[in-house]
């Protein structure tokens, strides 16, 4: 008998949250209600990586998916039984600058 896949937490860290918070503000300077239309869809984004993580592939240490309606990578690890979101970064920057935003998040190895 096969076992039913399991939902796993999906938690934003503090600097994925400030990203989410900066991008919503942005979105809403271009047109007001985007924002919100934003949030919306990363949180659809967040609820199928409550089910399908780990397999995506890695980038600068991190798994990266790419939001499904805006230009923006939604960079993670597993930790502890859960989905750790550590960015929510737009893909349209330098690679370079993405590599250091993501250098400076990741979690000290124990």
């Amino acid at each position: 008998m096969e076992q039913a896949a399991q939902m796993t937490p999906v938690i934003l860290m503090v600097e994925a949250s400030d990203d989410v918070e900066k991008i919503s503000d942005f979105y809403d300077l271009q047109e007001a209600g985007v924002g919100d239309y934003f949030k919306e869809s990363l949180s659809c984004d967040l609820d199928r990586l409550a089910w399908l993580h780990g397999v995506h592939p890695k980038r600068f240490g991190f798994y990266k998916v790419k939001a499904e309606h805006f230009p923006h990578g939604i960079y993670y690890l597993l930790e502890n039984d859960m989905v750790a979101v550590y960015a929510v970064l737009d893909l349209r920057r330098n690679p370079a600058w993405l590599k250091a935003q993501l250098s400076k998040r990741k979690p000290r190895e124990s």
